[in-house]
């Protein structure tokens, strides 16, 4: 599967984010994400396409053979998340076989949300809030 950094290049991918928020962030059919899941017991995170068709639904991305797709039952795979997203945006396509899902706008992060790789251990975050520190 790819990292999680080659995936912050990526204007609609939001990292860790808890399933719950996707409800406020995505409004109308086809809009989408793509987040890292949540740690459940015993699972591995993986990669989740999180999509507006009707209710908000949340496909895991998988991995066979080196190749990533959410249903390998619909497509061969792909080398990428990114293929995957351009794929499916420019053919209109559903997102697997078992449903008419189409992915038709990214929802992209707020300005304020920061890549994992830009928080260094250590650094100091300081909030102004017109109190000294």
């Amino acid at each position: 599967m790819e990292s999680d950094r080659n995936l912050w290049e990526l204007p609609y991918y939001h990292g860790l984010l808890p399933r719950e928020d996707t409800v406020a962030m995505l409004k109308a059919n086809g809009e989408f994400l793509i987040r890292k899941s949540e740690e459940n017991a015993g699972d591995a995170r993986t990669f989740v396409l999180s999509v507006v068709y009707g209710n908000v639904k949340h496909y895991l991305f998988r991995e066979e053979k080196g190749r990533i797709s959410i249903d390998f039952k619909s497509d061969k795979g792909y080398k990428s998340i990114r293929d995957f997203v351009d794929s499916h945006l420019q053919s209109r396509q559903p997102v697997c076989s078992a449903s008419h899902v189409i992915i038709t706008r990214p929802i992209g992060r707020k300005d304020w949300e920061l890549a994992h790789a830009d928080i260094v251990n250590g650094a100091k975050l300081v909030l102004c809030m017109g109190v000294s520190p």
